[in-house]
């Protein structure tokens, strides 16, 4: 389910706070009231969701272009990956995914992509070791 609104969570991991701050798509005008004291930012895809991808695509692109967020280090989720699907489904996706959001023509902002779900508790640690900095530090 897409996030509706605003949700704020604080989360302890290894030592460190960790603000999560998920601000859902429909928001998308006003991004940058809340992205504007990011010090990282974690760029969230329903990777499952295709019709979802166009509108997603040119958030992105706003997102990476936005000079406030030149130094900030921007990081790719693409959600709801993992059980049940096999790895090479998961593999497919991710290329899709890639190609789509033209993430090649990024290259040298070097965004990492993770590969989560929720639901299955998949690579979210990575993740948080990313927000906190201590993963491509």
């Amino acid at each position: 389910m897409p996030t509706i609104g605003i949700e704020v969570d604080r989360l302890q991991w290894k030592g460190k706070e960790v603000v999560v701050r998920e601000v859902g798509g429909s928001f998308g005008p006003v991004w940058s009231d809340y992205y504007k004291d990011a010090k990282r930012l974690l760029y969230l895809v329903d990777a499952t969701n295709k019709a979802s991808w166009a509108s997603s695509a040119a958030l992105f692109w706003e997102v990476v272009a936005d000079e406030a967020l030149r130094e900030v280090p921007i990081a790719v989720a693409l959600s709801k990956l993992g059980e049940p699907m096999s790895e090479v489904e998961v593999e497919d996706v991710d290329e899709e995914v890639s190609e789509f959001f033209r993430f090649s023509d990024y290259v040298e902002r070097g965004f990492p992509i993770f590969h989560i779900s929720a639901l299955y508790q998949k690579g979210i640690e990575r993740v948080l070791d990313w927000a906190k900095g201590d993963l491509f530090a």
